[in-house]
């Protein structure tokens, strides 16, 4: 993790800015506005028109890690194991042949936005070997690992290369629609239990000797696609922070514009709206702050809801479901930083009650499915 990718980005960004001229290159200044064009980018080109899904992706793009400053910018963990301020998303879709064409779509956009991506196909012959074969990393660096096995020490002192050792802000799309019933063999087990520790706390285990493992942090941004099941509610197996049914004529509609359709000032508008969102440039990175009033909102929407939950609302809600709803908050005011970084500095990086009732909307249409 010593790579930053969003400040390489942000470089990068500046460069073709510069190199480009206005006419023909217009990043756009208005925040709002570009969050808008992401939102209606993703969901025409890769969800067939579905909005839902593609302002979840935007929020899985806003992953980040709140860090504590004091102590060497160490992540803050929560009770609960999650890391603040990462969430990780389940697209849930009918069938593999679904979860396949979604995987080939987000690869292509994550080509243009994202400096790397990591591409994981599970399957039970995978997770035992720890090989991936048919899905190999994309990335703009000099790196072609395919081991999906959690970082293990070899007997040369050395760590085994693997794909889940990724720069902090890589992306990481696991793919686990093709993963068939079985029974996995013990090093398949270790895999899948790495697997679902990243997607839940955005850590992973590192195993040295004498069997001793150490979490390190994950600061990835990841989406897992996985088929429908019973529940209902998602992948089971990695559970994730959020989950959104996506349903399959919005993903197998053959007359649907594609990502290479995308123009590319538009691209550029869109990478340049979520670096100002995810930059470090401004203030040493702001973290996102939720104010009293915020709070006091939260708490008191909490306790209505769950007092509601044998009339209007169709499922109980939990404590997790606050969790839940207060990282979408945070999500939500980091995808307007860059529009209020430009009106007011010092309360830029203040989450606004606004973000919470966006929070609980864009929450109340992903549970609805």
């Amino acid at each position: 993790n010593i790579l930053d990718l969003d400040d390489m980005v942000a470089h990068e960004v500046m460069q073709i800015q510069q190199a480009s001229e206005p006419q023909t290159v217009n990043m756009g200044g208005d925040g709002d506005t570009c969050r808008q064009l992401a939102i209606d980018t993703f969901a025409r080109h890769i969800f067939g028109g579905d909005k839902i899904a593609g302002e979840a992706l935007l929020m899985a793009f806003m992953s980040l890690a709140e860090r504590n400053e004091r102590y060497g910018s160490k992540a803050i963990q929560m009770p609960t194991g999650a890391t603040l301020g990462c969430g990780s998303l389940n697209f849930v879709l009918p069938d593999h042949q679904s979860c396949a064409l979604l995987q080939t779509e987000l690869g292509a956009i994550m080509k243009l936005i994202a400096p790397v991506a990591a591409h994981i196909q599970l399957s039970l012959s995978a997770l035992d070997a720890g090989g991936n074969e048919n899905a190999p990393v994309d990335v703009t660096l000099d790196c072609d690992c395919n081991i999906i096995t959690s970082p293990e020490k070899t007997a040369a002192n050395r760590l085994e290369p693997s794909v889940l050792q990724l720069p902090k802000s890589s992306c990481i799309v696991i793919n686990e629609g093709a993963l068939s019933e079985g029974t996995l063999k013990q090093r398949g087990q270790r895999t899948l239990a790495a697997l679902s520790k990243m997607t839940m706390t955005h850590s992973i285990p590192y195993r040295f000797d004498g069997l001793m493992e150490i979490d390190f942090e994950a600061d990835l941004r990841i989406i897992v696609l996985s088929c429908n099941n019973s529940s209902g509610r998602g992948s089971k197996l990695l559970p994730c922070s959020m989950s959104v049914k996506v349903a399959s004529q919005n993903c197998l509609a053959l007359d649907a514009p594609r990502v290479d359709t995308i123009p590319g000032d538009t691209i550029l508008r869109i990478l340049r709206y979520i670096v100002t969102c995810r930059s470090n440039n401004t203030t040493d990175r702001q973290s996102i702050s939720l104010p009293k009033d915020l709070l006091d909102r939260a708490q008191e929407d909490f306790i209505n809801r769950r007092k509601n939950n044998g009339s209007s609302m169709s499922r109980d809600i939990e404590e997790h479901d606050l969790h839940r709803w207060l990282l979408l908050t945070r999500l939500q005011a980091r995808s307007r930083f860059g529009e209020r970084l430009s009106t007011n500095r010092e309360t830029s990086s203040m989450a606004k009650i606004g973000d919470w009732e966006n929070a609980l909307s864009l929450d109340d249409a992903m549970q609805a499915r």
